[in-house]
């Protein structure tokens, strides 16, 4: 048997991604498309209604960790997906009906509108095994979903491009003391220790195509940058952020978020 404490991260990771590809994947527009290696389409909610049978199961018997030293699984969950006892939630791949944490990795980049003209993609940042609020503010996009998406913008390179992801990607140098003026020691964390690993690969990216656009969020900071000759990236503030400044932020901090054009 194996320590609870071995794979705990694991066990609660992987009981999040379950929520999410329960709740909202599995009922997911028909529009919503997994991109394979070589830019093939799998249609998410069609993916997921081959797996019911599996969610029917994970939800009545979910591993979990007990209150004793030792992880326990349970029956038929093995049965199903072989090998699950000595991989917990971190197989390398999806083959069937395996675990969600897997999945979301395999998941993205997903296509949320692709027409002649306009292509909509949205990225998956989420920290791998992220355990808290505190983690999990690091974004991460891991190897495999790099390489989809860097082959697939270059294929697709003569339309405009709208690429979505959470954290921010980096920081135009004439924004950032004025971010950091705003936000104090918190402000250069922020810009630095917060920003997307891996980004580099998306930044190149975005920079060898004229006609496209990311948009991020986390740092609720609005800017808009051109990375080159290429894209354009542009973040934006949240509006709990603009009621969080209201009641507890500094007064230099306020005066500043008033300042900008999206709080009118």
């Amino acid at each position: 048997m194996t320590t609870v404490e071995t794979y705990a991260p694991q066990l609660a990771f992987e009981e999040r991604a379950f929520a999410y590809v329960h709740h909202v994947l599995r009922n997911a527009p028909r529009e919503w498309m997994m991109v394979g290696m070589n830019g093939e389409y799998t249609s998410v909610r069609r993916y997921l209604n081959d797996k019911v049978s599996y969610f029917d199961l994970y939800q009545r018997q979910r591993p979990v960790c007990p209150k004793g030293k030792e992880l326990v699984y349970p029956e038929g969950l093995g049965a199903l997906a072989p090998g699950f006892e000595g991989t917990a939630s971190r197989s390398g791949r999806w083959h069937g009906p395996l675990h969600c944490a897997d999945f979301l990795n395999m998941a993205y980049p997903m296509v949320m509108h692709d027409d002649e003209k306009y292509l909509i993609i949205a990225l998956n940042s989420s920290s791998f095994l992220a355990a808290s609020l505190w983690d999990g503010a690091i974004g991460e996009l891991r190897a495999e979903q790099n390489a989809r998406l860097t082959r697939f913008l270059l294929k697709n390179e003569a339309k405009c491009i709208i690429v979505l992801v959470h954290h921010h990607i980096g920081f135009p140098s004439d924004k950032h003391q004025e971010f950091v003026e705003a936000f104090g020691i918190g402000g250069r964390m922020q810009t630095r220790a917060l920003a997307l690993l891996e980004a580099r690969v998306v930044a190149y990216a975005i920079s060898l195509l004229p006609n496209s656009y990311l948009f991020h969020g986390h740092i609720h900071f609005p800017f808009a940058a051109r990375l080159g000759r290429g894209g354009k990236v542009i973040s934006g503030p949240s509006v709990t952020e603009f009621r969080f400044v209201a009641r507890s932020c500094p007064r230099r901090v306020r005066r500043h978020v008033r300042s900008w054009p999206i709080a009118t």
